[in-house]
């Protein structure tokens, strides 16, 4: 299963097609909190989190118009929870109605270092989820804590109100380099235009041409 960062033109600055190539060609880091949303800092200052880039296993979340999307087989060492985290604070249920130190604490307890990545990706979704993973589908168990015994317990994955972003498995890190890592790429057709529009070095079209440029499919 590959990873997913979604970065816009604002986090790229205003020269997004330069700024984009550097990180194609693992020149530069994304990092906060530079070009962060607002919403992603209050999220995690109220669950006690450091400033973060995020990617998701497998899955995209809606995307929309100036969005660039890197494709990556690996991500560098951080941490993983089996749930987007920032839909704790207002959208999963029912940690979303729990005090902000219930829910800090509910996310510290799912929050595992990357070198568990096998062991995690064991327990869920298995081998023989994968599939019913990728394609958004419900676990069969009512929530992470089936899973890990003696963390809290939140049906997170039961609830009714709750979609695919409440069992989909995020990374979150204080860099990431995608050069290395990268294996495809996608961008909305205004970014194409300005990568088309400027003239980059040669080894930086040699970089683009190495990985899989995938179509864009905005909301």
């Amino acid at each position: 299963m590959l990873w997913f960062h979604v970065a816009t033109r604002g986090m790229l600055g205003n020269d997004v097609a330069r700024e984009f190539a550097r990180f194609l060609d693992g020149r530069a880091a994304i990092a906060p909190p530079i070009g962060i949303p607002t919403k992603t800092k209050d999220n995690e200052a109220e669950l006690k989190l450091s400033p973060s880039v995020y990617a998701y296993l497998g899955r995209l979340f809606p995307l929309a118009k100036s969005h660039i999307v890197f494709c990556l087989n690996d991500v560098p060492p951080g941490y993983m929870s089996p749930f987007d985290t920032g839909g704790i604070v207002a959208h999963h249920e029912p940690v979303r109605s729990w005090s902000s130190d219930e829910k800090a604490r509910y996310v510290s307890g799912y929050s595992f270092p990357t070198n568990r990545l096998k062991e995690c990706l064991a327990q869920y979704p298995t081998s023989s989820g994968v599939a019913g993973y990728l394609a958004g589908g419900r676990p069969v168990h009512d929530g992470p804590h089936v899973l890990w015994p003696g963390l809290i317990h939140a049906n997170l994955w039961a609830e009714p109100n709750n979609d695919w972003r409440a069992w989909t498995w995020e990374w979150r890190g204080a860099t990431l380099n995608v050069g290395h890592l990268l294996v495809a790429w996608a961008a909305s057709e205004n970014v194409v235009t300005a990568l088309e529009d400027i003239e980059l070095d040669e080894e930086i079209w040699t970089k683009l041409r190495e990985v899989d440029k995938l179509p864009m499919v905005e909301r």
